[in-house]
């Protein structure tokens, strides 16, 4: 996750969820930004069928899992977000989407969730207790000190272990 939104989220999940397939984990990687999803497009993939659509039952599992081709035989399996809902917060803290996670993590060796921005909705903080932990990105000259500090307490407020932050866009000219 991260503060705001255009710290680079997304592609930060990207790269990672491309590194572990390259040291031959099996990935997937979940847009879980079911109100302003970037994740298919980014990728060149179908929007939908995708998260929402199984949550609210308009679709299987197996339906909403495409497989990326990166490179050779490096491939990552994605979830894309699907149809824009009305109730992205009901959704994703709801017990389909824990079930869907736990069935999930007896086939990848890494789950990569795509989370909203913790200052725009309260969905990032609802789906931290099926994640094993949270990675914040804070793009640099962007998020404020103050703000990411706001950010690491909302998710310590709800028990979330937070593994790291990964800073982006980082001038090594100005260290």
């Amino acid at each position: 996750s991260s503060s705001l939104p255009g710290e680079g989220k997304s592609l930060t999940s990207i790269n990672l969820a491309h590194s572990l397939s390259q040291l031959n984990k099996k990935v997937l990687l979940v847009d879980c930004d079911l109100r302003k999803p970037t994740m298919a497009q980014k990728l060149g993939v179908k929007q939908e069928p995708g998260l929402s659509n199984h949550l609210v039952r308009q679709c299987e599992l197996p339906e909403t899992v495409q497989r990326l081709v990166l490179s050779g035989n490096v491939t990552i399996d994605i979830i894309p977000a699907g149809s824009i809902p009305p109730n992205a917060t009901e959704l994703l803290s709801s017990d389909r989407m824990a079930k869907m996670i736990a069935t999930l993590r007896n086939s990848y060796d890494v789950i990569i969730l795509d989370l909203p921005p913790v200052r725009e909705v309260s969905d990032a903080m609802v789906v931290t207790n099926i994640a094993d932990g949270v990675v914040l990105v804070a793009r640099e000259n962007y998020c404020d000190r103050p703000l990411l500090s706001s950010s690491i307490k909302q998710f310590e407020f709800v028990n979330a272990k937070i593994m790291g932050t990964v800073i982006n866009q980082y001038n090594l000219e100005d260290a």
